[in-house]
């Protein structure tokens, strides 16, 4: 529950006399006539000092950050996208790495792991406070991609972002601020929609939840998209062969499918010799 009598409540107000007041309780798994017991017992304690609570507005409960993030879902597809990004075998020890959209960190240790000087990035100061006692080696901060500014002119040899552009409701701006910031690759992950056409088609999410947009507005671009919009900013812009090992990640594109759907792009500012990569949209893919 969450009110107060004195002084200001943390939600809500309350007034005196006739006015309607106003508190507010987020809803548990107990009896739901509870709230409005309640009241009704505080009302009789309130009734001589004029006060009265006249509703209590219940508030949408909020998962803890690890409930969401290191549920065996995410886990699973989180161990399949980085696995799938060592096979790649791209030249990353040692680089320079700003990650966007960090979530609780559970990527950042890849990064780390090889040596790479690392500035870890997100939106939702719950997930930051993880992200510090988890890695409180790394350089971490605050940046909301929906307006993204960094306290410095900084750039990085490798930009990652896997698992937040769906998140957004302005993707291209997104990926213009991330291409100023990157001196060699971007790595990106995103859920995207089945299409040949050049669609970004924005969607409804839900900001309660810390793995959603912070906006409550995302999208689901189609691969032609992502791709055009890459080669604004890059020279040379990939997608891999081979897909993760998870069934988010589609093989066959001329086969529609439900649920959310899964792509892998690079961009780069050299040419890279790589076979795991190939410079266009493919239809088809395979595992790796």
């Amino acid at each position: 529950m969450n009110f107060g009598v004195r002084g200001q409540p943390p939600r809500g107000s309350f007034a005196c006399g006739t006015r309607i007041v106003f508190a507010t309780c987020r809803p548990t798994n107990s009896n739901n006539n509870r709230p409005t017991r309640l009241r009704k017992t505080l009302n009789k304690v309130l009734q001589p000092t004029g006060y009265r609570i006249g509703k209590l507005k219940e508030l949408p409960p909020q998962a803890a950050p690890l409930e969401t993030f290191h549920s065996f879902k995410y886990l699973r597809h989180n161990a399949r996208r980085l696995e799938h990004l060592a096979s790649l075998q791209l030249p990353l020890a040692g680089k320079t790495v700003l990650e966007v959209g960090a979530g609780t960190g559970d990527h950042s240790h890849f990064f780390l792991d090889r040596g790479c000087p690392m500035l870890i990035t997100e939106a939702r100061a719950d997930n930051l406070q993880i992200i510090q006692q988890r890695y409180p080696q790394a350089r971490v901060q605050a940046l909301d991609m929906e307006r993204p500014q960094l306290s410095s002119a900084e750039k990085f040899d490798i930009v990652y972002c896997y698992g937040l552009l769906y998140h957004l409701a302005d993707p291209a701006r997104a990926l213009e601020f991330m291409a100023q910031r990157c001196r060699e690759m971007l790595l990106l992950e995103t859920c995207v929609s089945f299409g040949d056409d050049l669609q970004i088609h924005l969607c409804d999410e839900d900001p309660a939840e810390p793995s959603q947009a912070v906006s409550g507005r995302g999208c689901r671009p189609t691969r032609p998209w992502i791709f055009t919009e890459l080669r604004r900013h890059f020279p040379f812009v990939y997608l891999p062969r081979t897909q993760p090992w998870h069934e988010e990640f589609p093989l066959d594109w001329s086969k529609s499918m439900a649920g959310l759907v899964r792509a892998v792009f690079i961009g780069s500012r050299q040419r890279l010799g790589n076979p795991s990569l190939i410079n266009h949209v493919p239809a088809k893919q395979v595992r790796h």
